[in-house]
């Protein structure tokens, strides 16, 4: 493996996890903070990452996923969704979502995006799977914690006014 190949696989690695960490981000001066940053944090990591996994899947035929029968179904539904936004009432709302929650088809293939590099990354290769499937129940468990201890108690306090 080559120096290039192993920092790329790298930023893919340790971006992956970080995308699971992404639910515990807080940006409290944004106008949604419970929304808005989690979700351009996904996306901005999604994005880099992607580049890093496009780089490497053209280096090294290794890291390109294999065409199956659920990646074909997801590919014709964002093919639709696509039509769909084209044709419908109003694209920008198509394809940005509602606001605060930034979903949409732009946020529906970041999820796709994730789906692929997850596909071509970690491959048939069960014990990377078990390794993140692993790690992102220690994130939803911080997550948990974290609404426990920091959120609820504020929200409660704030409403028994």
């Amino acid at each position: 493996m080559s120096k290039i190949e192993y920092c790329l696989s790298q930023i893919i690695k340790y971006g992956l996890y970080a995308l699971l960490l992404t639910p515990l981000a807080l940006w409290p001066k944004a106008l949604y903070p419970f929304l808005t940053s989690k979700f351009i944090l996904f996306q901005v990591l999604v994005e880099l990452v992607f580049g890093a996994w496009a780089i490497l899947a053209i280096i090294n035929p290794k890291y390109r996923p294999k065409t199956t029968p659920l990646m074909i179904a997801l590919g014709s539904f964002f093919g639709i969704s696509l039509v769909s936004a084209l044709f419908g009432a109003d694209f920008s709302r198509s394809f940005w979502g509602f606001g605060p929650r930034l979903t949409g088809l732009f946020g529906e293939l970041h999820f796709f995006a994730w789906f692929l590099i997850m596909l071509g990354y970690f491959g048939s290769d069960k014990e990377k799977w078990s390794r993140y499937l692993n790690f992102s129940f220690f994130a939803a468990i911080s997550m948990s914690l974290k609404c426990s201890f920091f959120v609820f108690p504020s929200c409660i306090g704030a409403y028994s006014r």
